[in-house]
């Protein structure tokens, strides 16, 4: 075998496996300035959107940058929405702009090599929200979710919230997010300490 034809294989083999999910994941973020990410799935009991972070781990990313994702980045929120094909049919504004030639400088869509699959992949559908305010993304059918209303640390009741835009599924999801973080681990330790005795 030449010295050319083990150079080639060690440049190609190089350049396929450079550009991987975390590169990925890495430019996404520092370009379009983005802190917070959300996943939306209309299967997801209680609450159609879950809050991961600010960083995400391994299996999330794959979900994320999967082809079969829709990612709806918005730089000035510092958000993005990571969101199954269903969820978005369940948006207006987004399945129309997605139903014709949708090659333009706000929708990209990129490659990059899959250690999983030991190849080079499409990433997701990403579209880029500027000056869209999330309050104006209605939905085609409102989407009825289930939050715990905290009374008290230790007391809470469950009502169903009605979400009729993306604006308030995110503001929900932060809710929902901050009460498992302050309250959940309140009532946890009173109901135990309660019952216990």
């Amino acid at each position: 075998m030449s010295i050319y034809h083990h150079l080639s294989e060690f440049w190609s083999d190089g350049m396929e496996t450079n550009y991987k999910i975390d590169d990925m994941e890495k430019l996404i973020k520092s370009k379009y300035n983005l802190l917070d990410t959300f996943i939306s799935n209309n299967l997801f009991y209680g609450n159609n959107m879950e809050y991961l972070g600010h960083n995400v781990d391994s299996v999330e990313k794959i979900f994320i940058h999967n082809k079969e994702t829709i990612c709806l980045l918005f730089p000035e929120y510092g958000t993005r929405i990571a969101s199954t094909k269903s969820f978005i049919n369940n948006i207006p504004y987004f399945t129309a702009i997605l139903s014709g030639n949708w090659n333009s400088e706000n929708i990209f869509q990129e490659e990059y090599y899959c250690e999983n699959q030991k190849k080079i992949v499409k990433g997701s559908i990403n579209i880029i929200c500027r000056d869209v305010d999330m309050k104006s993304i209605l939905y085609k059918d409102n989407i009825t979710s289930r939050a715990r209303s905290f009374e008290s640390k230790s007391y809470y009741t469950i009502q169903d919230v009605v979400c009729n835009n993306l604006f308030e599924s995110v503001t929900l999801c932060c809710k929902l997010s901050y009460d498992k973080n302050h309250f959940d681990h309140s009532y946890e330790n009173y109901y135990n300490h309660h019952t216990i005795m």
